[in-house]
């Protein structure tokens, strides 16, 4: 079973249809999940449900399902969301109507990875079992065959059961051959069982040559952090920490975590890596990720690999809190295991460096203690703790000590000083602002949401009660639930109305909820209160050109700089070049030139392709912060998309209505492009090239290159596209190679000009 030849059976059957967009989202959905566009694939998935559900197709719907759970339990380890959609994608696979999908057996791999990932070893006679009874089912010339096998092999090694993996995957390697594969699909899998048989030289010469095609860059992220782990088992370790990611790389995926961990652990052994509160910062970050999303096991061996490495720099308290945090995790396991004994050791480790400490913390008032910080939050945490002790009460004392364990990652201790200071002293502002940010920081917004609502019922100072509401208001925006956080805004105002930062907020969240003469309003009273220029003038240009207050608009902009704008009526000048950002519904992010006729507006001049959405000729308002630094000047560093300011487009406020058509061929020569051109603009028309000198067309195996002419052709909705079409073959016929516009043909209907320009497309290899 072929089950990517279905894949496009199925995409141009819907595209036969009529039903092009769910077409395009069965393209997109593998490509973001094995690419690690995880945010753009959420996205997508609601809509690609609705319409596999509209066209009453549950095949498809199978599949939508499959590879949302592949990049959510796969990639992003999000197992304790995941595992009931799981359970509810296997029910429905194998109902009556979908059993005969070819990726029914698919989720059967999604569900045996949630309980993979919970706890491995835990689960190894399921996994086994589970893996034994699909792998019946299917031969090795289903796709699925290599994925279910390494499901297999993976269960084997979690049961340290080495040889007969190796041996396993040997045999499916063998029946892949016979069945005409080259095997390639099982690298991953095969590297494992050869690391852990210590056959590390085999492992790292296979894992050079492995390569998967349609793996993405999840894959070859994969394959480096192989690498660098193999160098440092094999003793290179310069090697080892060129060939390891950046952090920042990885961090957005826990699939890459355990890799990258078990390298950096290794590395730190041998001292070729650095030891710090950075690096706690880092392994505390993937094992509460790894925890919340319930991959239990991994977050367990990641604590205590932390506490060894806090050992290793001598810090036994830091250890000893990644200890409480695995004992707590035991509970959750499957099953134990050997969990609790390699727990006691580290224990044991800890309260013998505990007892061979000489620390001297003896400090006489808080003052010293603040004088004898550093910049080591992590030897910073001991004293003041000492000294917490002894000056409960006092605020700063336990502010740094919360900010010293954030920066450390240990984010949930940081939050239990500040709560158990506030339990005895509630009448603290700057308290708690903090301990609300740290909520806000790690996106706990219900028991922000609790906690600050509890505090404004108390009979609390006035200023905890208007930081409450600040901190309720930055809550609802960011979770764009923007009517919930305008009442905070207000009380806040009603009580200090000169209060600049919170009329800001308020302006811009009645501008997103379409009250823009609210949002005014606020912005005028800004810029009455001050002298100075500032953002909210920028803020009030955007809303008074949304409602055409020119005058308004005339004001701030001199305020802020502007010169020679027009003294009376509407703004179009040209500013110059910048380019605009649109967002689209899929999330992916869209930059086209444009000309800026205004403080806060511009009009596009860059042609769309044409399955995109069509911005070309309209005219936005555009949020005037700048989303890059453009080289200026002759700076050689400039690169070409980073020469003129971005800036993300707020709203359309005209519509230049084109759509638009390709054009290609062989390149006519400079002149009859530039009448082509003209002429094309005789009727509204743009013609935009895109194509450089690199791009060469062949007629024949013979031939020589011709240079070749793809171009976008922009034409206005009022305008008769049959006009369009002929313009193009009247121009064009007597051209020593012709050209081709099927597109724009096939929009005619006109079959037969349609047949015969694909001819020349395959000719000529367009």
């Amino acid at each position: 079973m072929d089950i990517w030849k279905w894949v496009e059976e199925v995409q141009d059957e819907l595209v036969h249809q009529g039903h092009h967009r769910m077409a395009h989202l069965m393209r997109v959905l593998p490509s973001y999940t094995v690419n690690e566009n995880h945010a753009q694939l959420d996205a997508l998935v609601p809509e690609a449900l609705a319409l596999a559900r509209a066209v009453k197709n549950p095949w498809i719907e199978i599949f939508v399902r499959h590879w949302n759970l592949q990049s959510r339990v796969a990639h992003r380890h999000e197992v304790s969301g995941m595992l009931p959609e799981a359970v509810s994608l296997v029910e429905f696979a194998h109902r009556d109507d979908s059993r005969d999908c070819p990726q029914s057996i698919c989720v059967v791999q999604n569900l045996t990875n949630c309980y993979d990932q919970m706890d491995g070893p835990g689960y190894v006679e399921e996994r086994l079992a589970v893996a034994k009874e699909t792998l019946a089912k299917i031969d090795a010339t289903w796709p699925c065959f290599s994925c279910i096998s390494s499901e297999y092999a993976a269960a084997l090694a979690d049961a340290e059961r080495y040889e007969e993996a190796y041996q396993f995957l040997e045999q499916q390697r063998q029946a892949l051959l016979l069945a005409g594969k080259d095997g390639s699909s099982l690298s991953r899998s095969w590297v494992t069982a050869l690391i852990n048989l210590e056959r590390y030289e085999e492992a790292y010469t296979f894992n050079q040559e492995t390569h998967n095609l349609g793996g993405g860059e999840s894959y070859l992220l994969s394959k480096t952090l192989k690498e660098a782990h193999l160098h440092a088992l094999l003793g290179r370790y310069e090697e080892a920490l060129k060939a390891l990611p950046e952090f920042a790389k990885i961090a957005p995926t826990p699939s890459h975590y355990w890799s990258w961990a078990k390298g950096v652990h290794l590395l730190v052994e041998q001292n070729s890596y650095t030891n710090d509160w950075q690096l706690n910062a880092k392994f505390q970050q993937m094992s509460d990720t790894l925890s919340n999303n319930g991959v239990i096991r991994d977050a367990f061996t990641m604590m205590l690999w932390q506490a060894e490495l806090a050992l290793k720099r001598g810090y036994p308290n830091t250890a000893s809190r990644c200890c409480d945090r695995a004992e707590a995790l035991i509970p959750r396991l499957r099953k134990p295991l050997d969990a609790p004994e390699e727990l006691e050791k580290i224990r044991s480790q800890i309260a013998s460096a505990v007892a061979k400490s000489t620390d001297n913390l003896s400090v006489e008032t808080p003052e010293q203690v603040l004088e004898a910080l550093g910049e080591n939050p992590e030897s910073d945490i001991a004293l003041l703790e000492h000294a917490r002790q002894h000056w409960p009460e006092n605020e700063v004392l336990a502010l740094i000590t919360a900010r010293a364990y954030d920066a450390m990652g240990e984010h949930q201790y940081g939050r239990e000083v500040l709560s158990q200071y506030l339990e005895s002293y509630p009448n603290s502002p700057n308290t708690v602002l903090e301990y609300g940010f740290l909520f806000l920081a790690q996106g706990q917004h219900e028991a922000l949401q609790n906690w600050a609502s509890a505090m404004l019922k108390r009979d609390l100072d006035q200023e905890v009660h208007l930081n409450c509401h600040w901190l309720l208001a930055l809550q609802y925006n960011k979770e764009e639930k923007f009517e919930l956080a305008k009442p905070h805004l207000s009380s806040l105002l009603e009580q200090q109305p000169n209060a600049i930062n919170s009329r800001m907020l308020l302006a811009e969240l009645e501008r997103k909820t379409g009250h823009l003469e609210a949002a005014l309003q606020h912005l005028d009273k800004l810029v009455e209160m001050t002298e100075e220029s500032g953002n909210y003038d920028w803020d009030r240009m955007v809303v008074a050109t949304l409602l055409e207050e020119w005058d308004k608009v005339r004001h701030s902009a001199e305020r802020v700089g502007f010169k020679n704008i027009p003294t009376e009526g509407p703004i179009d000048q040209e500013m110059g070049t910048c380019r605009i950002q649109f967002r689209e519904a899929d999330g992916e992010s869209v930059t086209y030139y444009a000309v800026r006729t205004g403080p806060v507006t511009a009009r596009i001049v860059e042609i769309a392709a044409p399955d995109n959405i069509q911005y070309y000729g309209d005219t936005v308002v555009f949020d005037p912060v700048k989303l890059n630094e453009p080289k200026e000047g002759d700076d050689e560093e400039a690169e070409p998309d980073n020469e003129y300011v971005i800036y993300p487009s707020i709203q359309t406020i005209k519509v230049g209505g084109y759509t638009s058509y390709f054009l290609d061929g062989v390149h006519p020569g400079k002149e009859q492009l530039l009448s082509l051109k003209e002429a094309l603009k005789g009727l509204g028309c743009k013609c935009q090239v895109q194509s450089g000198e690199d791009y060469e067309l062949y007629l024949g195996e013979d031939s020589e290159p011709m240079r070749g002419l793809y171009a976008y052709i922009a034409v206005p909705e009022n305008q008769a596209l049959q006009e369009v079409a002929d313009l193009l073959a009247t121009t064009t016929q007597n051209y020593a190679h012709p050209l081709i516009w099927p597109d724009m043909i096939e929009k005619l209907g006109d079959e037969t000009e349609l047949e015969r320009q694909r001819g020349i497309g395959e000719e000529y290899g367009l």
